[in-house]
């Protein structure tokens, strides 16, 4: 990746359009914190608002969009309706239309520095024959935008989802509230402040349904953001939401006051980031932390990630089956006992297999200290079943 100051490398054929759009995805970062450089140097949007991190995921997402529709391309995965949930955010959100449209022309500046700089003089032509295209591309986004945006604020206009809308920002917003704030906040959602709260998220696809069910319940509260929807309620039975919906997402309950709420919503927004794939159900804390350690793991103490894995894809795969099987169930259960009788065979049998699989690996799931390492190792990759395999890259 090329950084603001450094030129463009010269390829070995002439110059074209579409590599010069593959240079800028290459440079993306850059380009987004180009963006936001000289956002903030302008007119940024107050804090309490719009929260930082959604104008860094919405600036990666609008510069992905652009580059795809420039280069001919099919928008990017889960992009439909993003456009329309962009602009009824920041109505949402009472950022002013002229405001929101002037950051958004941000995009084309930001854009035709980078371009230009990897074309290089021999690629002035070739910018020459597409500025107009890249002003139209820009332009047209901006149009869509602009007449969302308005059908959006004609809408909160005729409704009094406006101020509900106001005070959920004003709870997400990452601003300490004061017992009296959460008490006004908690009075204009009609919930109770020190009430028991759950909270689901879920991502892509899934959204749109959330939201066509739950959009208008008047006790059921939503947060959106770039890619994902959380949504809260009172909690009036251990779970029960999560029975309720059928659906990929993220499920954390037990929630303590309305203020907890946002943070809860973090810990969702990650459980849903990490979810198994597989039965449309919402998953929770257990079914990701080892996943998630995963992750930390293979950045910290990446022999104990590549270890297990490496050792068990030497095994024959009937073999490894069976005792990743008789593994996992038996740390699930820590029964040697519940272990035989889940898996229909001998305790032997199962001793055995847990044996075998210490041998293999050189790490035995009886001993309390490895079996913490084997828990993580095995873990599936986010968007994965749970019960797979993986043999992670090392």
């Amino acid at each position: 990746m090329h950084s603001a100051s450094d030129p463009a490398v010269e390829p070995d054929a002439p110059i074209t359009w579409d590599w010069i759009l593959g240079q800028l995805t290459q440079e993306l970062d850059d380009v987004v914190a180009e963006f936001l450089r000289e956002f903030r140097a302008t007119e940024p949007y107050p804090s309490d608002q719009v929260a930082q991190q959604d104008i860094v995921d919405t600036a990666r997402q609008t510069f992905e969009l652009l580059i795809r529709r420039l280069r001919g391309e099919s928008d990017p995965p889960g992009a439909a309706g993003l456009i329309e949930r962009l602009a009824a955010r920041r109505a949402q959100q009472g950022v002013p239309l002229a405001t929101f449209l002037r950051a958004v022309r941000i995009d084309f500046r930001v854009i035709w520095v980078h371009v230009q700089r990897i074309a290089g003089e021999q690629g002035s032509a070739v910018l020459a024959r597409n500025v107009v295209h890249l002003l139209d591309t820009v332009e047209d986004y901006v149009d869509a935008l602009r007449e969302a945006y308005r059908a959006e604020e004609a809408r909160l206009d005729r409704t009094l989802a406006a101020q509900r809308h106001r005070t959920i920002l004003r709870l997400f917003s990452g601003e300490p509230l004061t017992g009296g704030e959460t008490e006004l906040l908690a009075g204009r959602l009609r919930m109770r402040a020190d009430a028991r709260y759950e909270v689901i998220a879920v991502t892509g696809e899934a959204i749109h349904a959330m939201i066509a069910r739950y959009g208008k319940d008047p006790l059921v509260g939503s947060f959106e953001s770039v890619s994902a929807i959380v949504l809260f309620r009172e909690q009036t039975a251990p779970e029960r939401w999560r029975r309720e919906v059928s659906s990929a997402g993220a499920y954390v309950g037990d929630v303590d006051g309305l203020a907890a709420v946002p943070r809860a919503a973090e810990v969702a927004l990650q459980i849903a980031r990490h979810a198994p794939a597989g039965e449309p159900v919402l998953a929770t804390e257990d079914e990701v932390w080892a996943t998630v350690a995963l992750q930390h793991l293979r950045e910290v103490f990446p022999r104990h990630a590549r270890e297990v894995p490496r050792s068990l894809a030497a095994l024959p795969a009937h073999e490894r089956a069976r005792l990743i099987q008789a593994v996992r169930t038996y740390l699930r259960t820590g029964s040697i006992k519940a272990t035989a009788e889940r898996l229909f065979c001998h305790r032997n049998t199962v001793i055995n297999r847990l044996r075998a699989f210490a041998d293999a690996t050189g790490y035995d799931p009886t001993v309390p200290l490895e079996a913490a390492w084997i828990v993580v190792a095995l873990a599936p990759e986010p968007g994965t079943p749970n019960e797979n395999m993986q043999t992670h890259n090392p």
